[in-house]
């Protein structure tokens, strides 16, 4: 009982009900991952959906000599699973929770065979088609402050102490040593204020002017 009215919450907050018109909810498994689990391993054969409503996750693809290359944070909402589905291929990518995460797990058949799922699916593509298209043209437009400086307003809440300078710094194309030295210019000019690595604005407007 308390498993539904916690599908049912979500599925309001997102407001999926339309997309998962005469989808059994009780045939919706909620799924809550804690951190450093992961959700998804590359090579993994997966035949499930799943619809990302709370936490935050990070998602690596190892490169061929080994190295672990951060693709994003993610924050909800997301549909995990898509790409496989349409691709017909395996997992290649890890999915590993930074923050203790909720997902709404379906069953991968019955999901698609409504069409308004479809619809779901391809607003949820094309969603990560332009955040990465502007992304990537941040980075070749931007300097190095420029970029922390967005990163810093759009993802200010998640500054905890479960993601690493490191992760960042990947994410960012920059180093880390590069990261830290910004940061501490902008804490010396009164534009934030560091405990750990968790992050405080004091100067919204001044971080703003930077981007």
């Amino acid at each position: 009982m308390e498993n539904s009215r916690e599908i049912e919450k979500f599925i309001k907050k997102y407001k999926l009900d339309k997309y998962l018109e005469g989808y059994n909810y009780r045939d919706i498994e909620i799924k809550v991952l804690e951190k450093g689990s992961y959700l998804m391993m590359s090579g993994m054969d997966k035949r499930k959906l799943y619809l990302f409503v709370d936490g935050l996750l990070k998602v690596t693809l190892l490169s061929s000599d080994g190295d672990e290359m951060l693709l994003e944070l993610t924050k909800p909402f997301d549909i995990l699973g898509d790409v496989e589905f349409l691709l017909e291929e395996d997992v290649h990518y890890n999915i590993q929770i930074k923050e203790r995460s909720t997902f709404l797990e379906l069953d991968f058949d019955k999901a698609v065979k409504n069409l308004k799922f479809y619809q779901l699916m391809a607003k949820t593509l094309a969603k990560k088609l332009r955040n990465t298209s502007k992304k990537y043209s941040a980075k070749k437009l931007c300097n190095s402050e420029v970029l922390v400086a967005k990163f810093i307003l759009e993802n200010r809440e998640y500054f905890l102490s479960t993601i690493k300078y490191g992760d960042i710094s990947k994410l960012l194309g920059l180093s880390e040593r590069q990261l830290r030295r910004i940061l501490k210019k902008f804490e010396d000019e009164k534009l934030i204020k560091r405990n750990g690595r968790k992050i405080e604005i004091l100067n919204k407007n001044g971080i703003k002017r930077l981007t």
